[in-house]
């Protein structure tokens, strides 16, 4: 029998998550709110890839009051919210989680997990992250791009078995979508991180899509930069790569579309929350903790001020 799946988020990354799960015949639950939620309910969660479309009836949606009122104790809670919506959501995930239950945090960022286990004390959470572009496409409509999707996770907390790690990682690898139980996630977060900070700092500060970085110019050249900063960390951190992270990320870049923004940025220019504490000002406290200058991070921070 399957594990019970909670995903707290339904926009792109959690839509998408609690999507497959639910093609996969999976128990899952995603907890929405809204016209989003109405929809859901009337519709079924609509997903839609370059193939075209579908419903997706396996997938229960209910608002986190509805949950709560079954008094049902899920396995795994997947957190899916942006970095400043975890605060708002704390109060559900303590209600809903049990003794057992395992919260796996895909937030952007760094450090993402110590956040969650100051609001959570006694909630166990492992750290996550997910390769993904996808985006909430209307109510009831989440949209994935291409055909990259991979969850990684992991924790060192010993009150967590390996027996139901392990089997998270065998239900979440289905089709379209896989799960990697990580040995090192940290090494694995700031990995991704040193990708998508980079570009979202370097987005803000020249307010350009990703065609600028993708030819030589300044732009490119500070992208560089701020991926080299965070290679610096992570060596201050005891995080050591083999391969060349510039040039792996450069290689990533060059498949994006020209036109794709990063949501960072769509976030400051629409005006509402941003993610600036997980993008921009954690990374400058981490850096002057570990004794290396973000000065890539430091004009980023500048910018948005401005």
């Amino acid at each position: 029998m399957s594990l019970r799946y909670v995903i707290v988020g339904a926009g792109g990354v959690g839509g998408s998550v609690a999507a497959f799960l639910g093609m996969a015949g999976r128990d899952v639950t995603l907890i929405a709110r809204g016209s989003h939620l109405d929809a859901m309910k009337e519709n079924g969660l609509i997903f839609v890839r370059d193939g075209g479309e579908q419903a997706i009836p396996a997938v229960k949606a209910l608002s986190s009051e509805e949950y709560l009122t079954r008094r049902e104790t899920p396995d795994v809670i997947f957190l899916c919210t942006k970095s400043y919506s975890v605060k708002e959501v704390a109060p559900f995930i303590r209600q809903a989680a049990g003794k057992s239950t395992l919260v796996i945090s895909l937030l952007n960022g760094i450090a993402a997990a110590e956040q969650i286990r100051e609001l959570l004390p006694g909630v166990k959470v492992a750290d996550g992250l997910i390769y993904i572009f996808a985006r909430k496409d209307g109510d009831g409509r989440i949209y994935l791009s291409g055909d990259r999707m991979h969850i990684y996770f992991g924790t060192e907390d010993p009150e967590v078995s390996r027996e139901k790690l392990e089997t998270i990682q065998k239900e979440c690898t289905v089709p379209g979508m896989k799960a990697t139980l990580s040995e090192d996630i940290q090494k694995e977060v700031l990995r991704k991180f040193s990708l998508v900070g980079s570009m979202a700092v370097t987005a803000l500060v020249y307010h350009c899509p990703m065609g600028l970085l993708m030819k030589p110019g300044e732009e490119r050249d500070f992208y560089r930069e701020a991926i080299g900063e965070v290679v610096a960390l992570g060596e201050k951190m005891g995080i050591h790569y083999e391969e060349d992270l510039i040039e792996r990320n450069l290689t990533i870049l060059d498949r994006s579309r020209p036109e794709d923004t990063t949501s960072l940025q769509r976030d400051v220019e629409a005006g509402g929350p941003c993610e600036t504490d997980a993008f921009i000002l954690r990374p400058i406290r981490l850096g002057e903790r570990c004794g290396v200058d973000m000065k890539c991070w430091k004009r980023a921070a500048n910018a948005h001020v401005r």
